[in-house]
């Protein structure tokens, strides 16, 4: 039986409308592709309807853009009309298992070897220098999957330089180079098979150019700095929600939003356009200050929890007991509040990240008032920002959030909090 990858296409398996900006893009959903199909299993992709039981135009344009980047990819196979050599044919018989059966389009036709033959090498001269990124291979999955090891090398500046390997192949294996290569001759060697060979298909593929979406980051003081790995592309930007396009405004410098918002922006490139990023964010955190607990963790401060960067985070005191762990934040005046916002740590850890708490406020500091509590629902497996709205507004300048239960560990972690007004 093969594989079977489940994932859902927005952070969690039900819609919300405010991860309309975080479901999976285009670029994302083809790596999620190389990642299953492209190691034989399937693909189960959750699509979550919204309440009128239609699927959200967010989600339709990135799954219609995936589907346009897979048949642009595989439109066509560079390997096409190439001489393809085998250290070995079965039986001598190449009309019946020779390597050319590789290049039709047919899954069960194969080259094979003889029974003693299980790590033979395949040459394949293309008809002139090509440029890909993608190799894939199949073998006759009829006969078993076979195969176990096996490097794919590139003739390059004269000399042959390996520039894959793996190991297995199956009913479909899927290679997606770091980089793309450049030319006329490509040997395949099988490393390690148990008996002999029964591969179906070789093929070479480019994927088209993607431009990569900038970077959007907003500091405590509220100034935005957008980058892009690309120093020669150009960035466009809206703040007002709508998206972003080469009309839109042009970024050339750091600026300042110190309300709640939301930024979308494009990178453009070679006349290649990104993507879109975006960053939603609450009131300005310059002069919030963590009151509680005093800082034991000179690696992960408290500091680290209001600091606007998801790639840090706070550590709480170690626990010896079952006491919850908390933390106290001072926003510094009273403010209007309509919901509570805790990020977990971003690290691909989940070691201290809450599963379940509870909201208090004050407007003093001595009294307090409970607000809510609950639990993170499949926080373990979606580790994105959790938002807590509040039933009505409530006034408050202090904030105690309390992690009454933690996924694992003794020491709670907090990348950021943050309120909704």
């Amino acid at each position: 039986m093969p594989a079977e990858c489940d994932v859902s296409l927005r952070p969690g398996w039900f819609y919300h409308a405010r991860e309309n900006s975080k479901v999976k893009t285009p670029a994302e959903l083809l790596d999620l592709y190389y990642k299953s199909v492209g190691r034989g299993a399937n693909l189960d992709l959750g699509l979550s309807p919204n309440p009128k039981g239609q699927l959200d135009p967010e989600d339709v344009s990135s799954l219609q853009q995936f589907g346009r980047l897979l048949k642009q990819t595989f439109a066509v196979n560079l390997a096409e009309g190439a001489v393809l050599q085998a250290s070995n044919v079965r039986g001598n018989n190449p009309s019946k298992y020779g390597p050319q059966h590789l290049l039709d389009q047919d899954r069960y036709t194969y080259w094979a070897t003889d029974d003693e033959v299980t790590t033979p090498q395949l040459t394949v001269t293309l008809p002139g220098e090509k440029t890909f990124n993608v190799i894939r291979l199949r073998e006759n999955i009829k006969l078993g999957q076979r195969i176990e090891a096996f490097e794919v090398e590139a003739f390059l500046n004269g000399t042959w330089k390996k520039i894959a390997s793996a190991t297995s192949i199956g009913p479909n294996r899927l290679i997606r180079l770091p980089e793309r290569i450049t030319t006329d001759k490509i040997r395949l060697t099988i490393t390690q098979s148990p008996v002999a060979v029964a591969l179906s298909d070789f093929g070479l593929y480019n994927e088209p150019v993607m431009t990569g979406k900038p970077l959007i980051r907003r500091n405590p003081e509220g100034t935005i700095v957008l980058s892009s790995a690309d120093t020669t592309s150009t960035i466009y930007y809206t703040f007002d929600g709508s998206p972003p396009t080469r009309k839109s405004l042009r970024y050339h410098q750091p600026f300042k939003r110190p309300d709640d918002g939301i930024v979308k922006a494009i990178s453009v490139s070679n006349g290649q356009q990104s993507e879109t990023a975006v960053l939603r964010f609450g009131p300005v955190k310059s002069g919030w200050e963590i009151i509680s607990p005093e800082d034991t963790d000179t690696a992960h401060p408290s500091a680290y929890a209001i600091d606007d960067n998801p790639e840090t985070f706070w550590q709480s005191p170690l626990s010896t007991n079952s006491s919850p762990s908390e933390i106290i934040m001072d926003l510094k005046k009273q403010l209007s509040l309509k919901g509570f916002v805790y990020l977990p740590r971003q690290d691909g850890k989940s070691e201290g990240t809450a599963s379940h708490y509870r909201i208090e406020t004050s407007t003093d500091g001595s009294q307090w008032q409970p607000v809510t509590e609950g639990e993170f629902s499949n926080i373990k497996a979606n580790p994105v920002e959790q938002q807590i709205l509040f039933k009505q507004p409530v006034p408050a300048r202090f904030i105690r959030f309390t992690a009454e239960r933690l996924i694992s560990g003794n020491s709670c972690t907090v990348a950021e909090i943050g309120v909704i007004q």
